[in-house]
């Protein structure tokens, strides 16, 4: 079973796949309210990155957003050290490359379909951990020149001067790709390249799922056998607990909007279902 794109989606960085079956909850925003609360929350579920027609921001979305006092993101988006402390952490550790975890042919092959596709050589990158190279691959698993929801809800933000927070660093996040081998990142990457087609049909079908707002099909494919398994706990299930320790202190202060992938949303250990568990009322709000 492909493997690679299922917790893309959870990590800002990186976007994720699989089909799975219909879920019993299909919305992407919801509103928390109750259990003393000073005000309502919202939080949305996002595709971090998408064609620009594939999906279209409600303008309930504006709406709330004017009416809030602070929009989280995972990571603070307008933070100007952001893409600086991005750049110091995308390299491999001890100045490994990526020839380090791949066979020479293997790796010209890699590099042959890269070039097609980006007109990049793969040798650019060769310092990259490689589960962050594959981002550079999505316009051409795409077919398009793709936008972030984040970005276009960060420009809402902004346009209404609403301060933007993260609910975690990109330090983390990259501590916690830190902790996937770089001989499997290495497989996901080849794999990726040299199924591209299989990967683009994959992709394709993830957004659908998206569009669907299949919130609780995308967590159930969490649970499937597969090499990225074991770090479940670390990239999903600990960071929902993390973030709602801190959602549920950062809302008895202030009115929020969430924004956060929407693999974070669905199951018996998402965001919704642990806070029902703790009394709040979660309920969502549809749109087309």
């Amino acid at each position: 079973m492909n493997t690679k794109w299922k917790y893309y989606l959870f990590l800002f960085l990186l976007p994720l796949l699989l089909q799975a079956q219909e879920p019993q909850q299909q919305s992407l925003l919801w509103r928390i309210s109750g259990n003393h609360l000073p005000a309502n929350a919202y939080i949305f579920g996002t595709f971090h990155l998408l064609c620009p027609n594939e999906f279209i921001l409600p303008d309930t979305i504006s709406s709330i957003i004017q009416k809030v006092d602070t929009v989280y993101f995972e990571i603070k988006l307008d933070d100007p050290a952001l893409f600086n402390n991005m750049m110091q952490e995308m390299t491999m550790q001890n100045n490994q490359t990526l020839k380090n975890f791949v066979s020479t042919p293997a790796y010209d092959s890699m590099n042959h379909i890269f070039q097609e596709k980006t007109n990049i050589n793969l040798s650019f990158f060769q310092f990259y951990k490689p589960i962050l190279i594959t981002s550079f691959l999505y316009p051409a698993l795409m077919g398009c020149t793709p936008i972030s929801l984040e970005t276009s809800i960060q420009k809402i933000a902004e346009q209404y001067h609403i301060p933007i927070e993260g609910l975690e660093t990109a330090g983390f996040q990259f501590k916690i790709l830190d902790d996937i081998p770089y001989q499997q990142q290495a497989n996901m990457l080849k794999e990726t390249l040299l199924h591209f087609n299989r990967s683009k049909i994959e992709l394709k079908n993830m957004v659908a799922m998206y569009k669907r707002m299949n919130i609780d099909s995308i967590q159930q494919s969490l649970t499937t056998e597969d090499d990225l398994l074991q770090y479940q706990n670390e990239l999903v299930v600990q960071r929902n607990k993390n973030w709602v320790a801190k959602i549920t202190q950062l809302m008895q202060a202030t009115s929020c909007f969430i924004a956060v992938g929407a693999g974070h949303l669905g199951g018996n250990e998402g965001l919704i279902a642990l806070f029902r568990k703790q009394g709040y009322t979660v309920v969502p709000i549809l749109f087309q």
